[in-house]
């Protein structure tokens, strides 16, 4: 949902989940997931805002919104108009993705769904990855790939947003 705050005047995207009839274990991870979006602070990582459980039982996810769709779109309709990305927008991007993909697996987070719907513009620029995938939180004590999976995109929550500047 796109939402307007009163007293600031800013939009943001409200993630609804329906928790009710969630198991234990699965509230536990979803908890975990926001407890990781509060923590994830980077110049290409849309922020975080709030999250709270309404009467319905809906956990919602504040965050930052960004107004200019996602980049699948944004190579649709240009192909509809015979143009392509320039090489320019294309290098900037992938630098910025992998910056901000450094950031996450500096901090054992990892994710798996890096696709263009999940690639999102704000301010007619690319400012942002949005991606809703299956994050893996390393075991940092550990030498063997001892990760645990939780599986983000079963309940829509948000694992990050990487935000791209031109």
């Amino acid at each position: 949902y796109l939402a307007r705050h009163k007293r600031e005047g800013k939009h943001y995207v409200i993630k609804r989940v329906k928790t009710r009839d969630m198991s234990q274990k699965d509230l536990e991870n979803t908890e975990n997931e926001v407890r990781l979006l509060q923590k994830i602070r980077h110049t290409n990582i849309v922020a975080y805002k709030d999250s709270y459980v309404d009467r319905e039982q809906f956990l919602s996810i504040v965050m930052v919104y960004c107004d200019g769709g996602d980049i699948y779109s944004r190579i649709k309709a240009n192909s509809s108009k015979g143009k392509n990305l320039t090489e320019i927008e294309i290098v900037d991007w992938l630098a910025q993705m992998a910056l901000a993909l450094l950031y996450l697996h500096e901090r054992k987070i990892l994710h798996r769904d890096m696709k263009t719907q999940n690639i999102f513009l704000k301010n007619g620029k690319v400012s942002t990855i949005y991606m809703m995938a299956w994050a893996t939180l390393k075991n940092a004590h550990s030498s063997r790939d001892s990760s645990s999976s939780f599986p983000i995109t079963l309940f829509y929550i948000d694992v990050c947003f990487l935000m791209f500047v031109d």
